[in-house]
């Protein structure tokens, strides 16, 4: 992973190397999360527990030991295998407190993250050939058709000023999106899975 316009590219890479030094190894600069095995889904049999995936919980690994606030970074994603899985409630009842859509993507990278409440997802999906850019706790900023596949490797280049977010796959402009309302000033960077094997390298 590149990043510019930002002092603390040494320990982001020193948080990659160090976490590939763990079970979850992968090269000297890439992480792979969920490596040994993907978590699986923990439902309650009782809709209202539903409160328990407002937002759909990542896991995922900090790339930045401090807060970002203007950046442009490079990476390489992969998305492996996934456990994809909808929630065994009513819909009505569920889609008040979370977009079921969440359920579709597999991962990408959180930015400007202040804990689950407030951040922004870059979020893949290989099932749908999507991605989109989302504000927790739910509003989608943008979303675009992407040409990904599973266990394919894809350029993403990210550029982030102000509340200005531009991202490209494989060098094609997919989204260039402004966020007007109550912007993320800062926050750090972290690499995320949603129940995937999701693979991040400079």
């Amino acid at each position: 992973m590149r990043l510019s316009a930002f002092p603390l590219l040494l320990s982001i890479l020193t948080a990659i190397a160090s976490h590939a030094a763990g079970p979850q190894a992968g090269t000297a600069k890439s992480i792979t999360l969920n490596a040994g095995g993907i978590p699986p889904w923990e439902f309650s049999t009782d809709p209202g527990e539903n409160w328990r995936f407002f937002p759909l919980a990542w896991q995922t690994v900090p790339l930045s030991r401090a807060d970002l606030t203007d950046f442009e970074l490079s990476a390489t994603l992969t998305l492996g295998a996934y456990d994809f899985k909808m929630p065994p409630y009513d819909t009505e009842h569920y889609s008040r407190f979370m977009e079921l859509s969440q359920f579709y993507y597999q991962g990408g990278l959180v930015l400007r993250e202040n804990g689950p409440l407030s951040c922004y997802r870059l979020q893949f999906s290989v099932k749908e050939k999507s991605v989109a850019l989302w504000k927790t706790p739910g509003n989608y900023l943008a979303v675009a058709d992407c040409d990904i596949s599973r266990d394919k490797p894809f350029a993403v280049t990210v550029r982030v000023t102000g509340n200005r977010f531009a991202v490209s796959v494989d060098g094609k402009p997919v989204i260039d999106v402004v966020d007007r309302i109550a912007p993320i000033a800062s926050g750090r960077l972290l690499a995320g899975a949603n129940h995937a094997a999701v693979t991040v390298r400079d």
